[in-house]
């Protein structure tokens, strides 16, 4: 019993009385310490992470206007009233220009919130895709046509251009086509599971670097009905079963026309973050 009471029992900390003793008028430590005793007996049936937050607490809570010591040079200021005072006249004005306060307060409230959104938002834009190790030499060809009268700018490009680029611009390494509207209904034993996706030419790995976990990178797209799976829809088509070579059934639903395509899995590319 006597062990289990050791155990338990705080020790006496040098530093907090020091603190203290530095602090604190010499005619209040004594009284002061002997309350810290107390309270220190106190904290024995409190968990041990307990215990030591209450008791520096404790320690902090003595540290009051009435019992600090004035130090050579400092001047007898009534700091607690001088707030007190700033505090009331803040209250007063802010009650005596309601409205005015009230417009500044949710122009400031707008702005933060604003502000924090921007550079939310821009920290995505910064994160979108930085893992492609050739980002920085990685460009999208735009192109803009005159439509009854109108110039209209176009995010995509004709897929004619590709082939002159290739053929004509020096200084280009590959060039990738990708066409949007892959939606379609893989048509599995426990039924249609619908899955988005892109139609993209060979040179798809030779331009992005999507870490392929199966598959050749170089052949993975050449024949026109092969697909490239990511891991986490190989998993849910497939389970464990290994995908390689499968055969797919696909009811492809983009563009302007309902088409049934049969591919065959012929890689399985990590799920991008």
């Amino acid at each position: 019993m006597p062990g289990y009471m050791y155990s338990k029992k705080i020790k006496r900390p040098k530093l907090s009385e020091r603190l203290l003793s530095w602090c604190c008028k010499s005619q209040y430590l004594e009284e002061i310490l002997g309350d810290l005793a107390e309270y220190r007996d106190e904290l024995l049936e409190k968990p041990k992470w307990k215990r030591g937050l209450f008791y520096w607490f404790h320690v902090l809570n003595f540290l009051q206007p009435w019992a600090l010591k004035r130090f050579e040079g400092s001047q007898n200021l009534n700091q607690y009233g001088m707030f007190k005072n700033y505090f009331k006249t803040s209250v007063r004005n802010l009650w005596n220009n309601a409205l005015f306060s009230g417009l500044n307060a949710l122009g400031l409230a707008i702005g933060m919130s604003v502000g924090i959104l921007m550079i939310l938002l821009l920290a995505e834009l910064n994160a979108f895709d930085n893992f492609q190790e050739n980002g920085d030499r990685i460009y999208k060809v735009t192109s803009n046509k005159i439509m009854y009268g109108q110039e209209l700018d176009m995010s995509t490009a004709s897929a004619y251009v590709g082939d002159q680029i290739q053929e004509q611009v020096p200084g280009v390494d590959h060039v990738l086509i990708v066409r949007e509207g892959m939606s379609a209904d893989m048509i599995t034993a426990s039924g249609p599971i619908k899955i988005t996706g892109l139609y993209a030419t060979p040179s798809f790995f030779d331009v992005f670097s999507f870490d392929l976990l199966q598959g050749n990178p170089k052949t993975a797209l050449v024949d026109p009905n092969s697909i490239v799976l990511t891991e986490a829809t190989a998993q849910k088509l497939f389970g464990d079963t290994d995908p390689m070579g499968q055969p797919l059934e696909i009811e492809s639903t983009g563009g302007w026309q309902v088409r049934t395509i049969n591919a065959i899995v012929t890689g399985i590319v990590k799920t991008p973050p």
